[in-house]
């Protein structure tokens, strides 16, 4: 039963404790509420990594309890499915108790994201094509068979299971995940009745046959069943190393890509720091052209005051100038009219002169 799971987690492969937000159910008398708390413990995948050894009566008791954790789930939210029901939403706290993980909680969105993956996908998310309509719960049905399945996969119980209840384990893995509709479980209900418990009826009856059985038929049955143990954990080591080795793989990946962004980031942040050295560069030199520009204002109003002065100049001469015209002119005329006045004074002088001539000739 056990199956490659090539996915790696979202978070960190360590197997520390860490605190994340899982589900409560509270119950008050026929209703019930789910409440968020915040607990300290391991992501399933993980503690079944660390502690690949377990009591049978605690395997039980986990794969019983994740059964009623998904059922009362759906009594809380009018049945709507969980949906991604996983190694990966499973929390194993401190005291050795299973409660999932809050999916709506920001902390854990990593799950999320890691369903998105189509290996994760391919294992524990049920194809649509045999999804039936209005039956919500086949989705958390599938995960939660996949669930077992990744348990029984990578746990050893102690003591070891016996015949009965892993056929029994089997059958319940097979109707949650099986394609066949007359062989599917339609409610969690129906899983919870299949589910083994420890020290039942199964053991008394498991027990009351060997006492009944023959030495070589129990021998032959135990290397039968010891056989395929074996062979299962052999298979299981090895998906487990592939799956490590993908993991590898994939870390370096995201490794080289960030270190590209990076690089990739420093350059824009060069190439934005040459870009501001040309920016300032361009503003010195747009405020020496200012300068520049102003001392030239400043020379052309200059040379505008000269030419101003210049021409007031050129006026002022231009008027003396007409004003020694017309001095001139004046004293022309007057020249003129003491010239005239003292031909009169001769011409009256000769007259005079001629008079007294003919005064005389008598």
């Amino acid at each position: 039963m056990r199956k490659t799971y090539g996915e790696k987690p979202h978070v960190e492969r360590n197997y520390e404790e860490r605190t994340y937000e899982v589900i409560r159910f509270v119950r008050s008398q026929n209703r019930c509420h789910p409440a968020m708390d915040c607990v300290s413990g391991q992501l399933l995948i993980y503690h079944v990594q660390q502690c690949p050894e377990m009591e049978k009566g605690e395997l039980f008791e986990w794969v019983q309890k994740l059964a009623e954790q998904l059922e009362l789930y759906h009594l809380c939210k009018n049945d709507q499915p969980y949906r991604f029901f996983n190694p990966y939403s499973v929390l194993v706290t401190r005291d050795g108790d299973v409660a999932l993980l809050d999916l709506e909680a920001q902390s854990n969105e990593f799950v999320l994201r890691n369903m998105q993956k189509q290996a994760m996908r391919n294992h524990f998310v049920r194809p649509i094509v045999h999804i039936k309509e209005n039956k919500r719960q086949f989705l958390d049905l599938y995960g939660y068979g996949k669930t077992v399945q990744f348990i029984l996969a990578n746990v050893k119980a102690r003591p070891a299971l016996t015949r009965g209840e892993e056929r029994r384990l089997a059958r319940v893995v097979e109707k949650c995940t099986s394609e066949n509709p007359k062989r599917q479980f339609e409610e969690l209900g129906q899983v919870k009745k299949e589910l083994p418990v420890a020290g039942g009826q199964d053991l008394s009856i498991w027990k009351k046959r060997i006492f009944h059985m023959a030495a070589p038929a129990l021998l032959l049955l135990l290397s039968v069943v010891l056989g395929a143990r074996m062979k299962v954990a052999e298979d299981g080591r090895k998906s487990t190393m592939k799956w490590l080795q993908v993991q590898t793989e994939e870390n370096e990946t995201l490794r080289e890509s960030n270190e590209r962004l990076q690089a990739e980031n420093q350059a824009l942040l060069e190439e934005n720091q040459a870009f501001q050295v040309e920016k300032q560069e361009a503003q010195e030199e747009k405020l020496k052209l200012q300068e520049e520009a102003q001392k030239l204002r400043e020379e052309a109003q200059g040379l505008r005051e000269e030419n101003q002065r210049l021409q007031e100049g050129e006026t002022t001469v231009g008027e003396a100038q007409d004003s020694q015209e017309g001095d001139a002119t004046v004293g022309e005329a007057q020249d003129s009219q003491e010239g005239d006045a003292t031909v009169g004074e001769a011409q009256d002088s000769q007259e005079g002169d001629m008079v007294v001539g003919e005064t005389q000739t008598p």
